[in-house]
């Protein structure tokens, strides 16, 4: 038998090294959804995840954003897409995701009870890598623009032109979708759908289209389509749209946005920050948690925590100086810290303090032991409190200690006593009797 016979799967198979949200081959996410392995620590995410998730179904939340992050390779992508295919709960060549996944939690049927559970309601998912889908142009409302390319894209509307998107979404209101798809085939004489994307190459088409279908005078037609003003969309106008959208579904539908690489999208912008911070509060507040919003970043928290020795640009333009200027970022912790020195402000100092005071441990009690360690006593004394001892107690609790051993107990120590005693006797000869271990 060779070696290879003996694995249950064919070793040679093909195995993407890198897994991306954009691969959507039925045989690609089979593969996946198979291979996938439940570690400790991801059951730990599981958990988490669905048991937050799973309330939200009774009890309705504005805290809806989850923010995956990791280093580059640690699997936040893989564990996005996993999370998608779930919570839709997609079927793949006939067999459902949560089913694909019962194998994996056979050691813990209580977890896959949480994840059967949240998805047995009907649930659609808006998956979509920010970095591809996003615009070149990063303005402040960069973030606001892929997720309303990404929502009405979702509703068959051409998100990629919001002002064609606009009008999409007026004519399905109207209820005259397919009206107008039927007479624009009839004028042009190919689909509406294939001919979108030339919108401002087709108004001979598009304007006589709109005058039938909506009773649009010429004029009217004519202004609406020439407008050459970029089409704005605030967040209240998308998130109200969003809302009427899951409105109209059933109570425990949920519509999820879950979008990797955001970290590295929006970077260090904080406006693409706060744009996307506002849009998650607003979707929040005004959809209860029907609409999820699920991000993927790569760690940064042991940086802005502790610092980093990269060097960061300032522009000459924003620092009124004839050169650039670099600078390191030196972290929370160090800052702190220095405003504790004392020859930082009054002020700072008590700004400071709030931050960083020392307090007793309440279950060590200061002893930086954990509680196993401190339940061992002999003669009534844990290895704490003998370490608090000068070196002149301890040296005589030391010499008076085998009185309260058994026979057992003396015949390990006999050799830890006498090498202690010996250091001890060194330290008190030599006048250092004062000393604390």
């Amino acid at each position: 038998m060779m070696i290879r016979d003996m694995f249950a799967d064919d070793i040679n198979r093909k195995i993407n090294g890198v897994i991306k949200v954009d691969q959507a081959a039925d045989d690609v996410i089979e593969q996946e959804l198979n291979e996938y392995v439940i570690t400790r620590e991801l059951k730990k995410h599981f958990i988490t995840f669905f048991n937050y998730y799973g309330d939200a179904f009774d009890q309705p939340t504005a805290d809806m954003g989850v923010w995956i992050s990791g280093f580059f390779g640690s699997g936040k992508s893989h564990f996005l897409k996993m999370l998608s295919y779930l919570l839709e709960n997609k079927e793949v060549k006939g067999i459902h995701s949560v089913e694909r996944f019962r194998k994996k939690f056979e050691d813990d049927p209580a977890t896959f009870m949480l994840i059967d559970r949240a998805t047995k309601g009907q649930t659609e998912t808006i998956l979509f890598n920010i970095d591809i889908e996003g615009f070149s142009n990063k303005d402040k409302t960069a973030v606001l623009r892929v997720f309303a390319k990404m929502f009405y894209n979702h509703l068959g509307f051409y998100g990629e032109n919001l002002k064609v998107a606009m009008m999409e979404r007026y004519i399905d209101q109207q209820g005259k979708t397919e009206e107008f798809r039927r007479v624009f085939e009839e004028k042009k004489g190919k689909p509406w759908l294939e001919m979108r994307r030339a919108f401002a190459f087709n108004g001979k088409f598009i304007i006589p289209t709109l005058m039938e279908v909506l009773d649009m005078s010429e004029d009217d037609a004519k202004t609406w389509f020439n407008d050459k003003t970029a089409t704005e969309i605030s967040i209240a106008q998308l998130v109200e749209d969003m809302k009427a959208y899951v409105d109209t579904k059933p109570a425990n539908f949920r519509l999820l946005f879950m979008i990797d690489e955001v970290g590295q999208y929006v970077g260090t912008d904080t406006d693409m920050l706060l744009n996307l911070q506002s849009l998650t509060e607003k979707i929040g507040s005004e959809c209860e948690g029907k609409i999820w919003v699920i991000c993927t970043g790569q760690e940064a928290i042991d940086e802005i925590i502790y610092g980093s020795d990269e060097r960061i640009k300032i522009k000459s333009s924003l620092i009124g100086t004839s050169s650039d200027y670099f600078v390191t970022f030196e972290g929370v912790v160090k800052y702190i810290q220095m405003l504790q020195e004392k020859d930082a402000s009054a002020t700072a100092q008590k700004w400071a303090e709030q931050f960083a005071k020392t307090t007793v441990c309440p279950e060590c009690k200061g002893a930086r032991l954990n509680k196993e360690a401190l339940h061992f006593r002999i003669h009534d004394k844990n290895i704490y409190e003998l370490s608090c001892m000068d070196i002149n107690e301890l040296y005589d609790w030391l010499m008076n200690v085998d009185q309260y051993l058994d026979n057992k107990q003396k015949q390990i120590a006999v050799e830890i006593l006498k090498e202690i005693r010996t250091r001890l006797k060194f330290l008190l000869d030599v006048g250092l009797d004062y000393l604390a271990l």
